[in-house]
């Protein structure tokens, strides 16, 4: 084994690994009775483009469900934001260090860094929130004239369908949009991260921000991280809202008991670029950024507690204890000890 990869010589590993897990926990749980109110205002919107701002969102799934519709799909949604939190927090911290130290001759920038970060943790989690992800636009975008029994009552049937290969075709609904959102989701959020917070350094000639200017470059963050992102959103939305039935078909008419139909729901079988067509096609390019103000909102809540927990982590735990694993030499020759 070539001596510059990484071998598990640090006592503190595990220990600091865990820690960082558990400050991301909390933060995923403190965030989510605020955060989960916008996304489910911005999945609804999505889903019902005929609605024109904000208000209008908000009037409508409080008569449709009064404060319980802000909360739709709250339990996926908690158990997918803890699981990220607990493993993000760390593999952030974790991987920018490894790929350096696997790959000592390659580009030491950091946004670069990041973006390979960024690939790596979308590949991993798409994977692995997919099926929550599901399940909670299903829930948030039922319609108004269907029961919460009669929601239960479709998850169930598509998960027993024969033809569902038990339950991972409808789980799995929209993976490939889950991931492309991951994806540009994580390397816009990271390299734009890195840049600004770098501007910033330059700008203030201080290597350790200050709130006021994380919560700037957290606004910077923020605005490329939703313009970036909206796109592949809606997409995701479209494939993986609720539907009268899981077999592939066209969009029903609309009822005329249902007050909110869904008029540009793309049928289950379009894959990516097909559902990204058919909204263009129905809606313009608009279609594609449907509540994106409820989406900067979201993000902005999410990046600046984000961009001040990354900064505070990178200096605890990377600067401080070393999260990731000595390499071999290091550790026999007392070399790449922490910065105090």
């Amino acid at each position: 084994m070539p001596s510059s990869l990484p071998v598990v010589s640090d006592e503190r590993f595990l220990r600091n690994y865990a820690e960082v897990a558990f400050y991301g926990g909390i933060r995923g749980i403190l965030r989510l009775p605020f955060e989960h109110p916008l996304d489910a205002m911005k999945t609804y919107w999505q889903a019902q483009p005929q609605i024109r701002s904000f208000r209008d969102v908000g009037v409508a799934i409080w008569r449709d469900r009064g404060v319980a519709g802000f909360y739709a799909g709250a339990v996926p949604n908690s158990v997918r934001v803890t699981l990220k939190e607990v493993y993000r927090w760390p593999l952030m911290m974790c991987l920018p260090q490894l790929f350096t130290t696997i790959w000592p001759s390659g580009p030491q920038d950091p946004a670069l860094i990041k973006t390979l970060t960024g690939f790596s943790l979308a590949s991993v989690e798409s994977f692995i929130i997919c099926p929550l992800e599901r399940l909670k636009v299903v829930l948030m975008t039922r319609p108004a004239s269907v029961t919460t029994r009669q929601t239960l009552q479709h998850i169930i049937s598509g998960l027993t369908a024969p033809a569902s290969h038990h339950g991972l075709d409808y789980l799995f609904q929209g993976l490939g949009a889950v991931y492309a959102r991951q994806l540009i989701s994580w390397v816009s959020f990271l390299a734009a991260d890195a840049k600004l917070k770098g501007w910033a350094r330059r700008a203030t000639h201080k290597d350790y921000l200050d709130f006021g200017t994380l919560m700037a470059v957290a606004t910077g963050v923020g605005l490329i991280n939703t313009i970036a992102v909206m796109p592949a959103d809606c997409i995701k939305t479209k494939q993986q809202q609720f539907a009268p039935s899981t077999r592939a078909q066209a969009p029903s008419p609309p009822r005329p008991s249902d007050p909110h139909p869904l008029p540009s729901a793309a049928p289950r079988s379009l894959g990516f670029v097909a559902t990204a067509r058919h909204i263009y096609a129905t809606q313009g390019y608009q279609g594609f950024y449907v509540g994106w103000r409820v989406r900067f909102l979201q993000y902005m809540l999410n990046a600046a507690f984000s961009s001040a927990l990354l900064e505070w982590l990178e200096r605890r735990w990377i600067l401080t204890h070393r999260l990731v694993p000595r390499r071999k030499e290091e550790a026999e020759s007392g070399e790449g000890e922490g910065v105090t």
